[in-house]
């Protein structure tokens, strides 16, 4: 069902605490180079320790919109995002500007069954915060929950 959307204003998944050693931001909306969501989950499977990834994407990117003062950021994968193997916080919240739901991942673009955010084995303790999914047929998809993790 590709319309599935989910509104995370704060879904925890943690347990023991996720002690964050590595710090990658999003400063844009396309699906891959330097600066986009794809690069930094990337980024953060190669340095295989906890990570945390941050958004701080500008109002001049392609990807924004301003719809009755709230500011919105589009994220449109043409694939599956990478599969996430590491502890991770993901936090839309520290994006700037105003209204909820600031960064939005929309999958309507994947024409197999697309998974928005896949949480793999290696990848216990993680944190999602403040993102609008919708457009897959999974939002998030947890294959391995780990030790401590509280869905």
């Amino acid at each position: 069902m590709k319309n599935i959307k989910l509104y995370l204003a704060g879904l925890f998944f943690l347990g023991n605490g996720l002690a964050v050693n590595a710090q990658f931001i999003v400063d844009n909306t396309l699906d891959s180079n330097t600066g986009s969501l794809r690069q930094a989950i990337i980024d953060a499977n190669v340095a295989a320790i906890p990570a945390t990834i941050t958004f701080n994407i500008s109002a001049l990117d392609p990807g924004y919109s301003n719809v009755a003062g709230n500011d919105r950021w589009l994220i449109q994968p043409s694939t599956n995002l990478p599969q996430i193997t590491v502890p991770l916080m993901l936090d839309a919240t520290t994006q700037p500007g105003t209204g909820n739901f600031r960064i939005a991942i929309d999958g309507q673009n994947i024409t197999a069954a697309g998974i928005g955010l896949d949480f793999g084995t290696g990848s216990s303790n993680n944190a999602v915060y403040g993102f609008y999914i919708s457009g897959f047929t999974d939002g998030i998809y947890i294959f391995y929950s780990g030790a401590g993790t509280i869905v």
